[in-house]
């Protein structure tokens, strides 16, 4: 599974590689045929998220198979346009792993990196001091992580391609605050590779409960953190004296809406009443419920109409009892999941795995 850390489309010619059916994590690589040949090791040196609409496109994969052959990203469109509202993503993303807070490991086995069958298996390695990225640099799996995101695939030419797999993407969009854990299903990997470094995009897609149950509370600590630097008792009114600043008024315009509701019963904990349409709560403390209280609740980010359109799902991947299918015929034909595209590059690194021992 593969990790990383974050804060909170121009079409890229798709490698026409044959790819085989995910492997296991064992010595063999049991994939058809078995992928043999020398393991090569690598540690990211980047992660880039898109910063704009053609990035997007640019680092999205396709995911579903459908005939188009089209990049899936809608998450990704979605990161690129918080850059337009002053949310800025990069500088976080770049700051963990040049400083060894983030230490994600790549495993790569072939017989040549030029023309072979291969396997691309992912680790979370354990924070080290800040690395040099010059080859030398020694890092240590822990034996409790993640030890099964083998994308299984094929070099030609000097690129490879391999999947689907679960990657398991983890992201800290508050400082301080305890990384969030996804599932990223349909992973996959496409992207030049050499004895000493890699250049390479990965997508997959989260489902409809990762999205509401982790990804929206971490958008609403995102923006109710940017709002606590907000000098006290200021208001966006037009000519106040004290504004605040123009991002922090966009977002309340966006979430500071409050909950509506026809009942006391459409209204989340603690609001306790329905008044004029809106929850109301008579407790000290209602977590952000009410309108205009400078506050943004998880509640008022999911009933956003424009989160519920945006965080959508996308793709169609799962059958009818929700399990992810590789062969399209097998799904359900309903969108079930928002696809995500990153691009990340890697170079030389020292680390044993389990694995491979």
């Amino acid at each position: 599974m593969l990790t990383y850390t974050l804060r909170l489309g121009s079409l890229a010619a798709l490698l026409s590689l044959p790819l085989a059916a995910c492997g296991s994590p064992g010595g063999d690589d049991t994939v058809d045929p078995p992928v043999t040949g020398t393991y090569h090791h690598y540690v990211g040196n980047t992660l880039l998220l898109p910063s704009n609409a053609s990035q997007a496109t640019m680092y999205g994969l396709d995911l579903d198979g459908d005939a188009q052959m089209r990049p899936d990203n809608k998450l990704g469109g979605i990161l690129g346009m918080l850059g337009g509202f002053g949310v800025e993503l990069q500088p976080q993303v770049d700051e963990a792993i040049m400083m060894g807070d983030i230490v994600l490991l790549h495993a790569v086995r072939a017989e040549t990196l030029t023309n072979s069958n291969a396997s691309w298996q992912v680790y979370l390695g354990e924070s080290a001091t800040p690395p040099t990225f010059d080859g030398t640099d020694v890092f240590t799996i822990p034996t409790d992580g993640p030890q099964d995101a083998l994308l299984a695939g094929r070099i030609s030419g000097g690129s490879f391609a391999g999947g689907p797999g679960t990657v398991q993407l983890k992201l800290a969009f508050v400082d301080g605050a305890e990384p969030l854990t996804l599932n990223l299903i349909a992973s996959r990997i496409e992207g030049t590779l050499d004895e000493t470094s890699c250049d390479a995009r990965l997508g997959g897609a989260l489902t409809k409960d990762d999205i509401d149950n982790t990804l929206i509370p971490a958008v609403a600590g995102l923006v109710n953190t940017s709002l606590a630097d907000d000098p006290v008792d200021c208001d966006c009114a037009t000519g106040s004296v004290n504004p605040c600043p123009d991002t922090s008024c966009t977002i309340k315009g966006l979430f500071d809406a409050g909950i509506s509701c026809d009942a006391p019963e459409d209204c989340p904990a603690p609001a306790d009443a329905c008044t004029e349409g809106k929850c109301a709560c008579t407790a000290g403390d209602c977590m952000g419920l009410l309108a205009n209280d400078n506050q943004i609740s998880v509640a008022e980010v999911q009933n956003n109409a424009i989160i519920k359109t945006a965080l959508g799902p996308d793709i169609d991947l799962l059958d009818a009892s929700g399990v992810f299918q590789e062969d399209p015929a097998d799904r359900d034909g309903m969108i079930d999941s928002v696809s995500l595209g990153v691009k990340f590059s890697c170079v030389n690194a020292v680390f044993t795995s389990t694995v491979e021992q």
